[in-house]
């Protein structure tokens, strides 16, 4: 059993543009260089028959560790940073299922909840809140809740059992 956490200090990284786009990163930047992100355009649904969780977090560390537990999975995954990415990708892309962290810059994970919810186009989307503290939020009932630190089994039985849902509806 193997536990996703992070003691890690995080990094900020520029942004590109305004368009939505998912990010990748690699293991270590070269000594003595600026690190730099680089950004891929996420594929059209119909690319792919794999379903895709949407994870957003600001702390990079844990949003690739996330990915990459899903990646080898089975499961596709996207990473977005923040809240206004995350609405812009859940529009354009609908996935099956969006892990969102709760304390954020620019806008916490009940406000983005709120707002997939009271859209047209996302409402349908299945949503979890996931944090390392316990936020009390009265407005979140209904939305699963995932705590910081994961245990990889539990969390893939977590994804899996919502994603099955999601698809049967």
């Amino acid at each position: 059993m193997s536990i996703i956490t992070s003691h890690f200090p995080t990094a900020t990284f520029p942004r590109a543009s305004h368009q939505a786009t998912a990010y990748t990163t690699n293991d270590e930047p070269p000594a003595g260089s600026a690190f730099q992100p680089t950004y891929q355009p996420l594929p059209s649904p119909a690319a792919s028959s794999v379903p895709i969780v949407l994870i957003v977090d600001d702390n990079h560390f844990i949003a690739n560790l996330l990915k990459q537990l899903l990646l080898e999975s089975g499961l596709g995954a996207h990473v977005v940073y923040n809240a206004e990415d995350a609405f812009t990708v859940a529009c354009q892309q609908q996935p099956a299922l969006m892990l969102i962290d709760f304390m954020m810059p620019g806008g916490n994970g009940d406000t983005l909840i709120l707002r997939l919810q009271a859209s047209a186009l996302t409402h349908q989307i299945p949503l979890a809140l996931m944090s390392s503290a316990r936020p009390k939020l009265p407005q979140m009932v209904g939305i699963p809740f995932l705590p910081k630190p994961f245990d990889n089994d539990d969390l893939l039985a977590f994804i899996r059992r919502h994603m099955r849902t999601a698809i049967a509806n």
